[in-house]
């Protein structure tokens, strides 16, 4: 279930890609760009293949970074030196430095990948000769973002004519891009999505509806294999409007001891008061003071109408009297 309360979290944090020279600010130009995303129902493996030109006019070490989002796991990446590929390793970040410099003495390319934060994840690739071209390739997945019903995916794109291909399993609607054009083609699973055009450089994000009668429970299995697997539970609410909001039962409990004496209970007393205010005559209220002993307004809540309101605020205006 914990997967499912990070899956409702729409997070605004902006996704990257991108090779920068030690000793450079600017990252590397990117010549070259392929991104290919499989979503099925929230979850979403997405695989970026990025091609970039060292143009500094000296032999350097480069530096590439992901930002894939919160919750992303890199389960794949590579890069080219020439014709060969070298498959990556990925390790926590201390031991990933050991290794990394370790084998940079030998001037060898290690091919280490280390968890860089929440969601981002970074590489080292040692030499880059000068107007060398470097292919990178990375995959990774994520459970994505959703409210309600519409849920929102983000990646890094760098170049404006990218190919990009998103293939979406599962019944959608109301699908949009805010950045990039994209040509919607119907299968028979979902939705397959081309790229025509960046609207803006630098990030893909699409959002869509599901459409799905509301409470509709989705489970997601992972086989663990050798190690343990996982599940995941996907269950979303309808919207509601603020008429909707159901009737509570508020029993606010105020400090009163010697320790509250002063600023600590001028405070304390002006939120409780606040809180009594925002209720509605639906709503159900009591407050109960204590110190060495408990003293109630009422023996059980009361309907919040006008009257037991103002008994509420008299009550808590007494306290710090």
């Amino acid at each position: 279930m914990c997967a499912v309360a990070h899956a409702q979290l729409v997070q605004d944090e902006r996704t990257e890609a991108q090779m920068i020279a030690t000793g450079q600010r600017d990252p590397m130009p990117i010549v070259e760009e392929r991104l290919r995303v499989e979503i099925d129902g929230e979850h979403a493996t997405t695989t970026l293949v990025q091609v970039a030109q060292n143009n500094t006019g000296a032999q350097v070490e480069g530096r590439y970074r992901l930002r894939a989002g919160m919750n992303s796991h890199v389960d794949g990446f590579a890069y080219w030196n020439g014709e060969q590929k070298i498959v990556g390793e990925v390790f926590e970040k201390q031991l990933a430095r050991q290794v990394y410099d370790s084998v940079t003495t030998r001037r060898r390319d290690p091919g280490l990948l280390e968890q860089d934060g929440e969601g981002a994840f970074a590489f080292k690739v040692f030499p880059i000769a000068p107007q060398e071209t470097k292919r990178v390739e990375l995959r990774w997945t994520r459970w994505l973002d959703r409210r309600g019903t519409t849920v929102t995916f983000r990646a890094p794109v760098t170049r404006a004519d990218a190919e990009v291909v998103v293939s979406i399993d599962g019944s959608v609607k109301n699908l949009a891009s805010s950045t990039h054009r994209m040509k919607v083609e119907k299968t028979s699973s979902g939705v397959r999505l081309r790229s025509e055009g960046a609207r803006s450089a630098g990030e893909l994000i699409l959002t869509w509806d599901v459409d799905e009668p509301d409470w509709t429970p989705h489970v997601y299995l992972q086989p663990g294999g050798k190690h343990d697997g996982w599940f995941a539970l996907a269950l979303a609410a309808p919207p509601t409007t603020d008429k909707q909001v159901a009737a509570k039962d508020v029993t606010i409990v105020v400090d009163r001891s010697g320790s509250m004496t002063g600023e600590p209970m001028e405070h304390a007393a002006l939120a409780a008061m606040d809180m009594v205010r925002m209720l509605d005559d639906k709503d159900r209220v009591n407050v109960v003071a204590f110190s060495d002993e408990v003293d109630p307004l009422f023996a059980e809540p009361h309907t919040a109408d006008a009257n037991t309101k103002k008994e509420a605020l008299q009550f808590i205006q007494r306290m710090h009297a």
